[in-house]
């Protein structure tokens, strides 16, 4: 510190007695808490703009009610500015991606240019200290080029670039049938086999998530906790199925050879499907020649992979057994059902959007009854490989989702299985009812600079006003 002193708020001066006094009582402080000390520029907090101040700062900066008659304090540059704006943009992009101001297209996302999510934290970052604004933290996701960044930030008076209009919401969806979900059928980590078990897990804070087990990997052979190594993974942990080579084949009236070259994931849809029937009332075999439909998600078919390696021994039964579309289809032929049967691929959502395309079907009454769900396992370490390489595992083999320790996520295994039926057909024949679906809703970003842009919101816009919510 120099004599020269220190400003404190609305411009009093902090000597350097002072501000070792204020240290001496901050360090001898018994209160709970966290202490802390940084940099403030109170000035700019107190002339930031309209509205209320952070609550945050709110006693330490007592908000300033603009005079009347007072010009507003703009939130950004003038429309004049756009074009030094735009200028000023790219120069902070070029910066954060390590290029020339050149390389950049106006319209195209930054993304394409390479941009991952430390540079855009970083883009913001500095962005924010540039226009001395709050940016949001998802500024390079909202707005993926530079046209459509600049013009966020010069703010209400520019007009933004041109955007293909959201489709409007159709007032008949408030006509739609409300669907009744009648039966679960579920089997997850931790010896979870029904709902039941699984609400008892849930009840008792059960944690799933084991090691590898022995029969599916050699965790030591490719585990290794530095990241990116080829051939390795970061993680030891998942949470997995046990029993999965079990299957009472004789029971579905499947012949042994067949049964061995099934993917073990047709197999746990057979059997998770047929519990959630039982469950909902329904004896399966008496479906046989009615509008059920099957849509199943599953994205991994790694058993498949795993026959590659006795290429010798594939036969006919090694093809219909490893489908993707047999996964549904063989239900649809186990039971008889003459509905509309698909498998579903959307990563992660794949269950979920079989389950919007069954509510679908229902509705527009080429179902008269559904069943949905899907199902995964992990027999390889491919897939844990391949996310290590992006560094997306938790080393530890937790989430931890909206924690500032979060670091990547952990895979885990499953099947689960819903019946669905028209809610007023379920009340008519009595049916038991766990849940009542009334709205969703699917869509795609499109060229956009992230996976959570504004199609996210958009879509679950589109969901709320289809549940009339």
């Amino acid at each position: 510190m120099t004599q020269r002193g220190y400003y404190g708020p609305f411009g009093g001066r902090y000597v350097p007695e002072t501000l070792m006094a204020a240290l001496e009582e901050l360090l001898g402080a018994q209160a709970q808490g966290h202490r802390v000390v940084m940099p403030v520029d109170w000035e700019a907090l107190r002339n930031r703009g309209q509205g209320p101040i952070s609550p945050l700062v709110g006693e330490l900066v007592p908000w300033r009610q603009p005079e009347e008659g007072s010009a507003p304090v703009q939130a950004g540059p003038a429309p004049a500015d756009l074009q030094s704006l735009q200028d000023m943009v790219r120069d902070h992009a070029a910066r954060a991606l390590g290029v020339s101001p050149e390389e950049l297209g106006w319209d195209r996302p930054l993304r394409e240019h390479g941009l991952d999510s430390l540079m855009a934290l970083e883009l913001r970052n500095s962005l924010a200290r540039a226009t001395r604004r709050n940016l949001p933290a998802t500024l390079a996701f909202d707005q993926p080029t530079l046209r459509e960044m600049a013009a966020f930030l010069a703010g209400p008076g520019v007009p933004a670039p041109a955007r293909a209009a959201s489709p409007s919401l159709p007032a008949r969806l408030a006509a739609l049938d409300d669907i009744a979900l009648i039966g679960v059928g579920c089997r997850f980590p931790g010896g979870i086999e029904g709902p039941e078990s699984f609400w008892q897990a849930l009840l008792e804070g059960r944690d799933a998530i084991t090691e590898v087990p022995p029969d599916r990997w050699d965790v030591e052979a490719f585990y290794d906790p530095t990241p990116g190594l080829p051939g390795k993974t970061t993680s030891r942990w998942g949470g997995f199925l046990s029993g999965v080579e079990h299957f009472d084949a004789a029971f579905f009236g499947i012949p042994p050879f067949q049964a061995e070259r099934m993917d073990p994931q047709q197999r746990l849809l057979l059997e998770v499907a047929w519990e959630a029937l039982e469950r909902a009332g329904l004896p399966p075999e008496g479906l046989a020649g009615t509008q059920t439909g099957v849509f199943m998600g599953l994205t991994e078919q790694e058993y498949g992979r795993l026959h590659l390696r006795h290429a010798q021994d594939l036969d006919a039964w090694s093809t219909g057994g490893n489908s993707a579309a047999m996964a549904s289809g063989r239900l649809s032929l186990q039971l008889g059902l003459q509905g509309p049967s698909m498998t579903v691929d959307t990563a992660c959502s794949s269950s979920l959007v079989a389950v919007h395309l069954a509510m679908a079907s229902l509705r527009s009454g080429e179902s008269d009854l559904a069943l949905a769900g899907g199902v995964t396992l992990m027999l390889t370490p491919a897939v844990s490989v391949a996310a290590s390489q992006s560094r997306l595992l938790a080393s530890d083999g937790r989430s931890k989702p909206f924690d500032a320790l979060a670091d990547g996520l952990v895979w885990s295994e499953g099947c689960g299985v819903v019946v669905l039926k028209r809610l007023a057909e379920a009340r008519r024949d009595q049916d038991p009812i766990l849940a009542v679906l009334r709205g969703s809703a699917i869509n795609q970003d499109g060229r956009a600079g992230g996976l959570n842009g504004p199609a996210l919101e958009a879509v679950v816009r589109r969901a709320l006003h289809q549940a009339r919510v």
